[in-house]
């Protein structure tokens, strides 16, 4: 196989082929000059032969690529500009947000829960990871009012919320539409709570009551009351909601007087937790209020009670001395009547 001028990359010859070419050529005779070919190649390597230039019609050439070199050049490239033209084609489409094509768009609202006092207003923003979306908005049955807008995103001002509702953010991308809820939950806060002690005057030892009434609040479900004795927490409840109005809650607590109860305040204290809605811990404290309590007396009709018993339990002996000394004494009479009539 005689070799042709390659048009591709260059395979540098072999060390021993290149020192021979250098030798024979430093020699300055022209016909002990040898030329070298790359006449054998295989799979995985190529040799290199050197003949003299009598019998080699052609110069010796440095580097000179088989016709396997060259085949095998020309496969590498079409590899690397096919690998390139792949890569070009899956950055492109993630660039242009086409779904099914490497990147999934997504649609998000901030915030992603909303808590309200009933009648607010609430800014919503809107907005998708799409690059280049076609539509996109928000969706309600409450008044809304576009307030900016991007390529990316919306920011709505949502007025007048009065009840429980869901508000939908969507986006449409490449023919593709996606959209998120967000829960909207209308709360009313513990603005009285209502302690009352029953009795306000009592006894060491004696029982009271502590009551704590919240008349309205929602969601029930949040709240949390507790029944204070100075910073001692002597009751707290919780509680289920059963209807989505607003309800009263009560709690109650008994309990014993002692005398260190009438040197602190009692209160109670609401608390309605919302951060599972979106919102934040709402705190409501009753008016403090002081119990009196005061050592047991003597009770004065309790004596006077005693004292008749007493009288009554003294005649009532008395009679039945006095019968039993008279029924004896009438007894010793009439036997003494019998005795002289029978002489």
């Amino acid at each position: 196989m005689r070799p042709r001028d390659g048009r591709g990359p260059q395979r540098t010859l072999p060390f021993d082929c290149r020192q021979r070419e250098t030798k024979s050529s430093s020699s300055g005779s022209g016909d002990c000059e040898e030329k070298c070919y790359h006449a054998l190649s295989t799979l995985f390597w190529t040799t290199c032969r050197c003949f003299p230039s009598a019998s080699s019609p052609q110069p010796c050439r440095k580097g000179i690529p088989s016709p396997f070199d060259r085949r095998r050049n020309r496969f590498r490239e079409r590899k690397h500009l096919a690998q390139r033209h792949t890569a070009a084609e899956t950055f492109a489409a993630q660039s242009s947000g086409l779904p099914g094509s490497g990147e999934v768009f997504e649609v998000h609202t901030y915030p992603e829960q909303l808590a309200v006092k009933p009648g607010e207003s609430q800014f919503i923003n809107c907005s998708t990871s799409c690059s280049r979306p076609e539509a996109g908005g928000l969706e309600t049955i409450l008044a809304k009012t576009l307030l900016k807008s991007g390529a990316q995103w919306k920011e709505y001002l949502v007025s007048n919320i009065s009840q429980d509702t869901i508000i939908y953010c969507y986006f449409t991308c490449f023919g593709e539409q996606r959209l998120t809820s967000l829960n909207v939950s209308v709360f009313y806060p513990p603005t009285q709570v209502l302690l009352k002690l029953q009795p306000t005057w009592v006894a060491v030892g004696r029982p009271f009551t502590i009551k704590c009434h919240v008349p309205a609040v929602k969601p029930l479900e949040s709240l949390t009351l507790m029944l204070l004795r100075g910073q001692e927490v002597l009751h707290n409840q919780t509680f289920w909601g059963t209807t989505d109005g607003t309800q009263g809650a009560t709690a109650t607590h008994n309990s014993t007087a002692h005398r260190e109860d009438g040197l602190h305040n009692f209160s109670c204290q609401a608390i309605l937790d919302l951060r599972s809605l979106g919102g934040n811990i709402i705190h409501s404290v009753s008016e403090p209020q002081m119990l009196k309590v005061y050592e047991p007396r003597p009770d004065n009709q309790m004596v006077v009670i005693i004292s008749v018993v007493s009288v009554l339990l003294f005649l009532f002996v008395t009679s039945i001395l006095l019968c039993f000394v008279l029924g004896q004494h009438w007894r010793q009479r009439r036997m003494g009547t019998y005795g002289v009539q029978g002489a």
